[in-house]
């Protein structure tokens, strides 16, 4: 999601009919333009305590097909050449729910779904990047930007985009996410040296929205609240699943602000940079170890493969 500031600073942040808040100011649309140059240190490489090694999974091109990546890997692939682009551009539906087979007697959801969508996405990487993922980031010449629109027009299942209120919206969660590990886990450095990397936003899933309810940085309204609560589901591109996903970004961009207007006033000096792919980082991490005390705060419900 690329950044647009809100001219009205003073409005209260809503989209739409306001059932959820973020704050003295809000997104008009899920389009925003880059906005950077004014951070702190170097733009190269993941700082402020963020480790590359703590990104598990398949690396870069598992996420072509996944949920959130950040997820502990199974104790061993069995030999199977999961992250071969070869490999699964032609795996049979047979063979993947084998592959993502249930410990419970619920099987994962939307698998044929995921199935078709790593069928395509490695016969893309065979057909337009010589079976690598690598390959795609080098044609982005150390640009984040470059690299999320590159995966949006390459690949289909990562066009994350929707409606609301006659706008298009583009909230590219699973680009973005896909953006920001490659930087984590190249470290910054060479091919993964993303100059604009700032101009990422946060990935605007389930989680995030809830640990912000929780801290107090989000507010919905009763009637959001009731319907999350009774575990209703939302669908995707419904008008308050894309309030909640907007405000959260927004949310997350407020908080990055404010940090480092606070370090500014400070007169403080830091090694790196503060942007939002580690503010989420932080808050994934959070909601993860603070699970417990956020069993009565509600996160909202949405099947689809955008994240």
């Amino acid at each position: 999601m690329e950044r647009k500031q809100e001219q009205n600073g003073g409005a209260a942040a809503s989209l739409g009919v306001g059932q959820v808040r973020a704050g003295p100011s809000g997104p008009e649309t899920g389009q925003c333009e880059n906005r950077q140059g004014h951070l702190p240190g170097n733009a190269c490489g993941p700082r402020l305590g963020a480790r590359p090694s703590s990104l598990r999974g398949f690396g870069p091109s598992e996420c072509l097909g996944s949920e959130r990546s950040r997820r502990p890997p199974a104790p061993s692939t069995q030999g199977i050449p999961i992250t071969s682009a070869s490999y699964y551009a032609t795996v049979t539906l047979e063979q993947v729910q084998h592959i993502f087979r249930s410990d419970t007697d619920v099987p994962m959801p939307l698998i044929e779904e995921r199935h078709r969508i790593l069928n395509e996405t490695g016969k893309i990487l065979l057909e337009k990047f010589e079976g690598s993922f690598l390959n795609c980031v080098r044609k982005s010449e150390q640009s984040a930007q470059k690299l999320m629109h590159l995966v949006v027009e390459s690949f289909p299942s990562y066009r994350d985009v929707t409606q609301f209120e006659g706008k298009r919206i583009s909230f590219y969660k699973r680009a973005q996410i896909l953006v920001a590990d490659t930087w984590s886990v190249l470290e910054g450095q060479g091919d993964g040296c993303f100059k604009d990397i700032s101009s990422i936003t946060m990935f605007a899933d389930y989680r995030l929205p809830q640990v912000l309810l929780h801290l107090g940085a989000l507010r919905y309204s009763d009637e959001l609240q009731k319907k999350l609560l009774k575990g209703e589901m939302l669908s995707y591109g419904d008008k308050q699943e894309v309030e909640i996903r907007g405000c959260s970004v927004w949310c997350v961009e407020l908080i990055r602000d404010c940090l480092l207007e606070l370090i500014e006033k400070k007169g403080e000096k830091i090694s790196g940079e503060i942007n939002s792919i580690l503010l989420d980082y932080y808050l994934w991490d959070y909601a993860r170890d603070h699970r417990a005390d956020m069993n009565g705060i509600p996160f909202h419900h949405t099947r689809c493969i955008y994240y």
